[in-house]
């Protein structure tokens, strides 16, 4: 009687290699960061030239934000792998993430160099472009992706995903920033470029996806495309968020005279004005409906740039001057400085029947965007809005909290952001109310924003998932 012996014919550390890498793949799907981190570095303990297991590990340490640490794993891993196109992606995502552009672009541009197909690559650079002005670039890449595959997933954390969404995205078009949204969820999500003129596989996307989520968001940068998705959206039959046909009632003067009548709500009057217009208007009638002083901003800027105060009419010349071709916008100026001199404004985000807070911004000026104050060195304006976010109740009362539901079902959106104050006569003023609020997880200085930005995400996540399910009710 012979004994026969079961061979691995991998050598021991190979084998155990595996298994730690196969620990830390399941770890990251679990969103267990550190755990995942230390099986990859288990793995390159046993097998120090492991590029997958250095190229995982890069991975976990950008998404902990930890970048120094990535790139110090890709420096020597792309020298090792100059012709791995994976390594050059990951290498450039990070660098996007420090916001070091230049080398970003480097990065993705060999990417194609090594794979000109390569439709993923092509997108960071049309996106990078777009950021920094270079329009027809921008679109050049957006075109080439939309040809090559007009489909971009990000796939859920756990395969086989709970359900899969499709999200228009129109290039050179505000969109409604997705990022913190869709990143480590249960869904799949594919991103459609959108462009006009272009015929998409009507019966390929709806095979692809349960439900859609409309990303444009701003009707004065968008009108066309708008429509170019209302049409899309029609044919695919598919349930709908935020559907376009409620984007188009979100320009700023039509917000304002939506939301005029609501009680305890004061909107600031406003008017569009097209470039040729602006330029010619009578100067005493226009003083007539924006006394000084009053704001002018162009139409569809967003996060303060290219927006004034104008307390001497001849300055209004000058801004028009500084953008020629631009349409405008002029606003009532409201002071809502509060008692001790400084200014507040608070941000909501409002995801199907929930209010959540955001942030509160405390500023010197009446220009208050809170990446441009001083709240990263003031501990007590920290204090005061990780305050708010947990208890927006003690600063928004009953009834102020009334206006706010009030706007949300004048709207109609099922997800979008306000941007607002209160005077000292107890009112909610109303600066901003649209679906392009930048909700992002970069809060290096302010740790406390952290779970509210989760409890966002969870909120949008449990929205989407009662959209999608076959079970949900009509």
């Amino acid at each position: 009687m012979s004994l026969s012996i079961a061979r691995n014919d991998s050598p021991p550390a190979l084998a155990d290699a595996n298994l730690h890498l196969t620990l830390g793949n399941t770890l990251l799907a679990r969103k267990e960061l550190a755990g995942a981190a230390a099986s990859y570095r288990q793995v390159l303990a046993l097998e120090p030239k492991h590029w997958v297991a250095q190229l995982k590990l890069a991975h976990v340490l950008k998404l902990s934000k930890d970048y120094d640490a990535a790139l110090e794993i890709l420096q020597p891993l792309a020298a090792d792998q100059p012709e791995n196109p994976l390594v050059h992606k990951e290498f450039g995502r990070v660098f996007f993430a420090l916001e070091q552009l230049d080398d970003a672009i480097r990065c993705f541009q060999q990417v194609l160099r090594l794979n000109p197909r390569d439709a993923d690559a092509h997108h960071w650079l049309a996106s990078i472009e777009h950021m920094r002005g270079n329009a027809a670039l921008s679109r050049q890449h957006f075109q080439r992706t939309a040809e090559l595959n007009p489909l971009l997933r990000v796939p859920a954390v756990t395969q086989p995903a709970s359900f899969s969404i499709l999200l228009l995205f129109a290039p050179g078009a505000a969109n409604t920033p997705p990022t913190a949204l869709v990143q480590m969820a249960e869904y799949d999500s594919y991103f459609l470029v959108l462009l006009a003129n272009v015929e998409y596989d009507v019966p390929q996307l709806q095979r692809q996806a349960s439900l859609v989520v409309n990303l444009v968001s701003d009707v004065d940068q968008g009108r066309e495309i708008l429509l170019v998705a209302e049409a899309l959206i029609e044919r695919l039959g598919l349930p709908v968020v935020n559907h376009p046909r409620k984007i188009m009632t979100t320009d700023r003067e039509s917000i304002a005279r939506l939301l005029s009548g609501i009680p305890a709500c004061l909107v600031p009057r406003m008017q569009f004005f097209p470039h040729e217009r602006l330029a010619a208007a009578n100067q005493t009638e226009l003083l007539e409906h924006f006394p000084l002083p009053f704001l002018v901003r162009v139409a569809g800027a967003h996060g303060g740039h290219d927006f004034d105060k104008v307390e001497q009419l001849p300055a209004l010349a000058v801004f028009v001057g500084k953008h020629p071709g631009a349409d405008f916008y002029l606003s009532q100026y409201v002071d809502y400085q509060s008692a001790d001199g400084l200014f507040r404004k608070y941000r909501f985000i409002f995801v199907a029947d929930e209010i959540l807070p955001y942030h509160l911004a405390i500023g010197n000026g009446w220009k208050v965007h809170h990446g441009t104050t001083d709240m990263a060195n003031q501990p007590w304006m920290q204090r005061e809005e990780e305050a708010f976010l947990d208890d927006p109740a003690s600063v928004f009362n009953a009834q102020q909290f009334a206006t706010l539901r009030s706007i949300q079902q004048a709207v109609g959106l099922d997800f979008f952001g306000i941007d607002c104050a209160l005077d000292r006569e107890g009112n909610v003023v109303v600066f901003e109310v649209n679906a392009s609020m930048l909700v992002h997880r970069e809060n290096a200085n302010f740790a406390y924003k952290t779970p509210h930005v989760d409890r966002i995400k969870a909120a949008f996540d449990a929205m989407l998932r009662n959209r999608a399910s076959p079970k949900a009710p009509e």
